[in-house]
């Protein structure tokens, strides 16, 4: 009876969530209302004077009147450019042209119904590897953002299940998981390099390194896939029902010359596989940092060029399988396909225009900024006991998250306050970098101003047209709040057991 109890309350709170949002406007008209907000936020504060001491640079950071004469002229002035410099967007489209052949070719459709005839008929060894591969996609630099949510429903709908919760575990899984990884990526870099700038303000000898939270990070990956697991399948999935649109999984029809197109499309994706390892992994290869000699710092080739790999990764199989099976006989086709997989983003593509005037004026208003820094020090000064000062900075960089999307950009305005704090009080910078990580991750999957859940929605409507805002957010909200709660409890434990959270990142400072 109580947990009957408990699952009315969940319900009833997921219910009020979805009522809520749905009274949201269309994202188009809900990006024209941030904007006007961002305008007059900007007018108002500017007005008032607000402002505050950056603490990366020890400069005065004020309010931007974007109303301004000087303000209007920039917006009118930067409106192409603005459009042009929002690589979300590009790296949309440019997945799409992989994705959109490997679909269309069917070449998705075998693979899966092979799988799914090889695992015996149990869809539970899917969605578990489909659950993994997303926690650890955010290595890819955002193309995962848009691979996994559009995998995961071609995924479900060929197992004769809910496309939609398919979708919503892939993006659920990799946003929320955006810390959780057992491979170092450009974030790690990133943050790496302003902890340590941080950190010499105490101690000008030290030196942080991407793996100081590699063994938290490890560990997280793997709890993180099966919340994920038991959070789609126990409640996202109940709670959507059963599909009742048009999908077709279509795993009883067979191609012709499907066996042999799937090996050849698989040998394919082999060679390519390999021309990628040979030309990055050797020392000194061409896809290297040339300056470096570093395969995934951001000047590299290989990460540069990442997102098109990617995408090359699914169509070229997909070409091979459509060609052998006829799916794709010609040329013609092929770019029928392409056309069709552009055409179906559209929406997205008009979307982008005022999301990326929005984002440009909230940067130039620096209002986020100044909430930034104005929170960081309001912590700071909390008194409360160490554990409590990390549960509670993790939650306000979660909460600061909703508002101001860059990772690197929150940590070089939080790292100069919270580092130099943390050693103060005997802890190692390593601590205050990952908390920050875990608080830029959780709240990723409900965050509305991120860019890729734009995309979501209008991917999610082909399966759902009706599809509101609000029903996509009470969808997420689930991964939200069980990856708060296992990878709080998971950093709660490391602290009391002064486990090191990494090579080079102990807890305890001088460690």
């Amino acid at each position: 009876m109580e947990m009957e109890t408990k699952k009315s309350k969940s319900e009833g709170l997921m219910h009020m969530i979805e009522i809520a949002g749905n009274k949201i406007p269309d994202p188009l008209v809900f990006f024209l209302i941030l904007i006007v907000a961002c305008l007059v936020g900007s007018f108002i504060m500017s007005y008032f004077g607000i402002s505050d001491i950056n603490p990366a640079t020890g400069k005065t950071v004020k309010a931007y009147n974007l109303l301004s004469k000087d303000g209007f002229i920039r917006m009118l002035t930067s409106v192409i450019s603005n459009f042009q410099g929002f690589t979300v967007m590009c790296m949309t489209l440019t997945c799409m042209f992989g994705m959109c052949v490997a679909d269309q070719s069917r070449f998705f459709e075998s693979i899966m119904k092979h799988v799914i005839l090889s695992s015996k008929g149990s869809d539970k060894k899917i969605i578990m590897i489909f659950c993994l591969i997303s926690a650890l996609a955010d290595i890819t630099n955002g193309g995962g953002f848009v691979i996994m949510p559009l995998l995961g429903g071609i995924v479900w709908g060929n197992m004769g299940r809910n496309p939609i919760a398919g979708m919503l575990c892939g993006y659920g899984t990799i946003a929320g998981a955006f810390c959780a990884n057992f491979m170092l990526g450009t974030t790690d870099i990133v943050c790496a390099g302003f902890t340590q700038n941080a950190a010499r303000v105490i101690d000008p000898s030290y030196v942080a390194t991407a793996s100081m939270g590699w063994y938290y990070q490890s560990v997280a990956a793997i709890l993180l896939t099966l919340t994920s697991y038991f959070v789609t399948t126990r409640y996202v999935e109940p709670r959507l029902g059963k599909y009742q649109g048009e999908y077709i999984a279509r795993q009883e029809e067979k191609l012709p010359n499907e066996g042999k197109a799937l090996k050849f499309a698989v040998i394919a994706l082999f060679i390519y596989v390999i021309l990628i390892v040979i030309n990055a992994v050797p020392a000194g290869a061409i896809l290297r940092d040339p300056k470096t000699g570093n395969l995934v710092s951001g000047k590299s080739p290989f990460m540069q060029s990442l997102v098109f790999m990617i995408s090359m990764f699914f169509f070229i199989p997909g070409l091979v399988f459509g060609k052998v099976t006829g799916t794709i006989p010609n040329i013609k086709r092929l770019i029928k396909v392409l056309n069709s997989g552009i055409a179906a983003m559209s929406g997205f593509i008009v979307l982008s225009f005022v999301m990326a005037q929005f984002m440009k004026y909230f940067a130039w208003s620096n209002m986020g900024t100044i909430i930034a820094i104005k929170g960081a020090k309001g912590l700071a000064a909390s008194g409360l006991p160490f554990i409590g000062i990390c549960v509670v900075f993790i939650l306000f960089c979660g909460v600061l998250n909703l508002f101001m999307g860059s990772a690197s950009a929150k940590y070089g305005l939080i790292a100069p306050v919270f580092v130099p704090m943390f050693m103060l009080m005997g802890y190692d910078p390593s601590v205050a970098q990952m908390c920050y990580r875990i608080g830029d991750a959780i709240t990723n999957p409900i965050t509305p101003t991120f860019a890729y859940i734009a995309m979501l929605m209008e991917a999610v409507k082909k399966y759902d047209p009706q599809m509101g805002f609000g029903s996509l957010i009470a969808g997420l909200m689930p991964y939200t709040i069980s990856f708060t709660i296992v990878m709080i409890g998971e950093f709660v434990i490391w602290l009391l057991l002064g486990m090191p959270l990494g090579p080079g990142g102990s807890i305890f400072f001088g460690g």
